[in-house]
């Protein structure tokens, strides 16, 4: 029988006043342990919501406390039972791993960055971004919000007072500005950040802001 299957036949009061005291005579030793663990996986994953960063800390705190530090791969373990035990994410496959993916490409960017590789850096920041937007996106799903469209083939976005521009030039424009600002932000000569704009087909002439409204 696993921790889980264990806990679903407790009564929530012996759950609750085991966390908050530590102690109980309802729960195995062994599922006690756990318990704790997971508590403490997860008071270490909401500090800054990076899975890897949540297990090192996890496998200090978890040898303070019973004496045996646990292996890296247990500690993810933990932090995974800890969002599925406490609910902390309805989503945990979409919005929270892409979170983990992208501080995971975040890291990797500043290893390149030491490295001195900065093309892959560029690459990493570049994938950390789009893995941002598509956690965005996730968690948007799981607001219950539901867009109200009106279609009509008599009115149109400049009728609403929209200023009518070609999408495609706005897209590309925002694009760009965004890649060239942040290769500007990296710490490297000039010469350098000129052969990444080229390297990413971007123009080295200045970016044009896109305001909206």
């Amino acid at each position: 029988m696993t921790h889980f299957e264990i806990l679903s036949k407790l009564d929530p009061a012996i759950i609750a006043h085991f966390l908050e005291t530590g102690n109980s005579e309802g729960i195995p030793p062994e599922t006690q342990q756990w318990l704790q663990e997971i508590s403490m996986a997860y008071e270490e994953y909401d500090k800054d919501r990076n899975i890897s960063s949540a297990a090192r800390s996890l496998m200090k705190r978890i040898a303070a406390k019973f004496g045996k530090k646990p292996s890296f791969r247990t500690c993810q373990e933990r932090i995974y039972a800890a969002l599925e035990y406490f609910h902390v994410d309805n989503i945990v496959s979409d919005k929270v791993w892409y979170i983990d993916f992208a501080n995971k490409y975040e890291d990797d960017a500043k290893a390149a960055i030491e490295a001195e590789d900065f093309k892959s850096a560029y690459l990493f920041r570049k994938a950390a971004e789009e893995c941002r937007e598509k956690s965005s996106i996730a968690a948007s799903l799981n607001t219950g919000f539901v867009p109200v469209l009106l279609l009509s083939p008599d009115i149109s976005l400049v009728d609403y007072g929209f200023e009518s521009k070609s999408m495609k030039e706005i897209a590309r424009k925002n694009n760009e500005g965004f890649y060239i600002k942040h290769i500007d932000s990296l710490p490297i000569d000039e010469i350098e950040k000129k052969r990444l704009r080229r390297d990413a087909d971007l123009p080295e002439t200045p970016y044009e802001e896109i305001e909206s409204d």
